[in-house]
């Protein structure tokens, strides 16, 4: 079941209208997703990847597009994708991350909660 991670001393959305969902090119389930098209209105689908990955990241992200109508995507180059989802987050103003997860989040996943600056859905 979903678990929205409220990081005590961010500031306070009234909505979660405008989503962040984060995907790496061997994800292979949207749960976040399915869970972000029914509750926000502007979706941003984010892949962090290196340059020689960009053109497959772009494919992957327009076809996962295709089926939520208005998404947004975004292809950033960058080697920690924790930080370079957080910049992201915070250039588009974002009022929340929806993440996939498994019963037992990575200490990535942990970190993106720690350090984020909006909610976090971990789904």
């Amino acid at each position: 079941c979903p678990v929205l991670a409220i990081r005590y001393g961010i500031v306070k959305r009234d909505t979660l209208n405008r989503v962040v969902v984060p995907v790496h090119l061997q994800q292979t389930t949207h749960r976040a997703l399915e869970l972000a098209a029914r509750e926000a209105r502007d979706i941003h689908l984010v892949s962090v990847c290196a340059e020689e990955e960009s053109t497959r990241a772009e494919e992957m992200l327009r076809g996962i597009a295709a089926n939520v109508p208005g998404a947004k995507i975004a292809i950033v180059r960058g080697k920690d994708p924790e930080d370079e989802l957080l910049r992201y987050t915070t250039k588009v103003d974002a009022d929340a991350i929806f993440v996939n997860a498994t019963a037992d989040p990575s200490q990535r996943k942990i970190d993106l909660v720690r350090h984020a600056s909006v909610p976090v859905m971990l789904v």
